[in-house]
């Protein structure tokens, strides 16, 4: 994980934000208790973690969770938070056509999801 503080003129290595292949990023700036978490989810191709896609940093990116096994295995999954701190991750699960994901842990991310 980088972070540039002056527009993309420097960077800094701020640590290893683990993942796989294709990473997608969100950040909660809402005012919720997840405010400034960080989520990524990767794609299934080229993971390197056993199928586990998901994974969140609480502390600016500086350190991130194991990853996590996302149900259903959705490939191409984009995470986005709404107005109230909810999770999403947006993704389709290629054998079986499902799609949408929501966090049930307040939406932080903890490893419960349902499907709808």
């Amino acid at each position: 994980m980088w972070r540039s503080l002056n527009g993309g003129q420097s960077w800094t290595n701020l640590g290893p934000a683990t993942g796989g292949d294709k990473q997608w990023f969100t950040i909660d700036n809402t005012t919720s208790t997840g405010h400034g978490f960080q989520y990524q989810c990767w794609s299934t191709g080229g993971n390197n973690y056993g199928g586990r896609q998901f994974s969140r940093s609480i502390d600016g990116g500086f350190t991130w969770l194991n990853p996590i096994f996302i149900p259903n295995s959705p490939a191409w999954g984009t995470p986005d938070v709404n107005t109230f701190g909810h999770l999403f991750i947006g993704g389709v699960n290629l054998n079986t056509g499902q799609i949408f994901l929501r966090s049930l842990d307040q939406c932080k991310g903890r490893g419960r999801y349902t499907n709808f």
